[in-house]
């Protein structure tokens, strides 16, 4: 049997102002990690979903393939260069989504 908070009694016997407190921190972490998402290239992240739908079900070999095709398209788009730049340079990123 798979134990979770509900099944052995911690929302229950926790005060109300505790439980918010778990969603206020959750909602921070997931803010957070939103935002690193888009302080990323758009294109990268377009890249990233296209890979993770196309991949779904398909051998191995097919998801590297796909990938590898991907990352083709992506590498000759402006954000690829801006971000090779920027790094260079020692300086974020500052992608247009191109």
């Amino acid at each position: 049997m798979r134990l979770s908070p509900y099944s052995i009694g911690i929302y229950q016997q926790c005060p109300r102002r505790y439980k918010y407190h778990y969603v206020d921190k959750l909602m921070a972490e997931a803010e957070a990690v939103a935002r690193q998402i888009l302080a990323n290239s758009p294109s990268a992240f377009w890249s990233m979903k296209q890979t993770m739908q196309l991949g779904r079900g398909v051998p191995i070999r097919q998801k590297m393939q796909t990938a590898a095709m991907i990352g083709r398209q992506v590498q000759q788009t402006e954000d690829f260069a801006e971000g090779i730049r920027a790094f260079q340079e020692k300086r974020e990123p500052r992608f247009q989504g191109k």
